[in-house]
């Protein structure tokens, strides 16, 4: 019996099984519990911050770059004048999300008009790597509210699924109560969460678990209420690579990216072979971007500024959970600009070792804080431009938050293309190839000529 599972039975065991919700509500619970173990430093409490003939397919449907699929099986609408007996086409559309949700198969493409609909709660829906099940907003102003599920009430549910796509909502909460999500992925493979406006929340924004592979792209997570603006968790597999790129992610009430592996709601306890790249994490009531039992991750091109609003440890954060005895190790961290007045930029503890650090531009305003904190002493920390004040004299207008290198600056052409063998990123945040000069910056950004 896998652990999560055995966590389940014993649950069931105790109470009945009626009163637990599934599966994942109970392991939501105890990262609840175990999250607030980890460690931080002190601060004051504040409160939250408000914050028939189907039609035929199109040739393809494109994601971004890094994702084109065939649409090889039926393409649905979803409109607000439709009706779910109608047989979903585009003159006849169903009306409910939901109703979506219950009728696709592997390769489907379900294309939403604008207007607002009641969320909806995928389960048991398996698509492919190369055909996957795509809900996509046909418009910009496709808006999703909140449905209850069980005791949560989440805008979108995906669980024991595989291969979905969200792409295109706008998901806004409004739970007095706060039990909602988002966006939530729980016992799932595959599921990219991709172009959503995400916030307010009542509890994460986006949350997954137990979800190998899952892609989150080019979404803006903010005003998690209760938690944090991306949260990925949980692990029963040793690859679960997990990418988080190019986000906006602000105003959350603790960090603004965590990834967590989690030892007390059971599997193996890490999360392996993450890719954390190109977000902007700013203006978060915690950390910044923070890694407990994550092991050989990248993170890079991240800028992230001004976080720790209330408490946090740093604007990157690599830890153990507490009482897991799994420290977060081997991950690189390249080329990210980091600018926290109130904290470190960038600290290890908790056992956190054989980490690179390189090619960061790191600023702490922090008295007796250093820009970047090694509290285990077994990190590689190398090539990092970093610095305690007069932040005018390396970026180009850090009131409005243009954190380029001057050109004059000592850090441009300071960077190495490869440490110990770890390659820094090919091009910048901005899609600039390095290097421009020289040498490479580092930093997010690559200065041009």
């Amino acid at each position: 019996m896998k652990p999560r599972l055995a966590v389940i039975g014993l649950i069931c065991f105790l109470f009945s099984c009626a009163e637990v919700a599934n599966i994942q509500e109970v392991i939501e619970g105890k990262i609840d519990a175990a999250e607030d173990t980890i460690n931080e430093e002190s601060g004051t409490s504040i409160p939250s911050p408000n914050v028939s003939s189907p039609s035929p397919p199109p040739v393809n449907i494109l994601l971004d770059t890094e994702d084109v699929f065939p649409v090889t099986g039926t393409t649905y609408y979803v409109a607000t004048n439709g009706t779910d007996s109608n047989p979903g086409t585009e003159v006849s559309p169903w009306a409910t999300l939901q109703h979506a949700a219950g009728q696709v198969s592997q390769g489907d493409l379900v294309l939403v008009q604008n207007g607002t609909y009641a969320g909806f709660d995928i389960r048991k829906k398996y698509g492919a790597k190369t055909q996957p099940i795509v809900f996509k907003a046909k418009g910009k102003e496709v808006f999703v509210h909140p449905i209850k599920n069980g005791n949560r009430k989440d805008n979108i549910n995906v669980e024991n699924s595989d291969y979905i796509v969200i792409d295109g909502f706008i998901v806004n909460q409004y739970d007095p109560e706060k039990k909602g999500n988002g966006i939530r992925v729980a016992v799932a493979k595959g599921i990219i969460i991709i172009n959503n406006r995400v916030g307010p929340c009542g509890r994460h924004c986006i949350f997954t678990a137990y979800a190998p592979g899952v892609k989150i792209r080019n979404n803006k997570a903010f005003e998690a209420q209760v938690r944090h603006g991306i949260s990925v968790s949980n692990s029963d597999t040793p690859d679960d690579k997990p990418i988080i790129r190019k986000n906006e992610v602000y105003g959350n009430y603790l960090s603004g990216i965590q990834i967590n592996g989690d030892c007390n709601a059971g599997g193996d306890g890490m999360i392996s072979g993450a890719l954390i790249e190109g977000n902007i994490v700013r203006d978060n009531y915690s950390k910044g971007i923070s890694l407990i039992s994550v092991e050989d991750t990248k993170a890079q091109n991240n800028l992230i500024y001004g976080n720790r609003m209330r408490d946090g440890a740093a604007g990157i954060h690599l830890a153990d959970e507490v009482g897991c005895g799994k420290p977060s190790r081997r991950n690189l961290v390249v080329n990210n600009t980091i600018v926290e007045p109130r904290m470190a930029g960038i600290r290890m503890t908790d056992g956190a070792v054989d980490n690179i650090i390189f090619n960061n531009v790191v600023y702490t305003g922090k008295p007796n804080t250093p820009p970047i904190a090694d509290e285990v002493g077994q990190n590689d920390i190398n090539t990092n431009l970093t610095f305690i004040s007069m932040m005018e004299n390396y970026f180009i207008d850090p009131v409005a938050h243009n954190y380029r290198l001057i050109t004059n600056s000592q850090g441009i052409d300071s960077g190495k293309v490869i440490y110990q063998s770890f390659a820094a990123p090919a091009t910048d945040i901005e899609g600039t190839a390095r290097p421009q000069g020289r040498g490479m910056d580092p930093g997010a950004y690559e200065s041009t000529p």
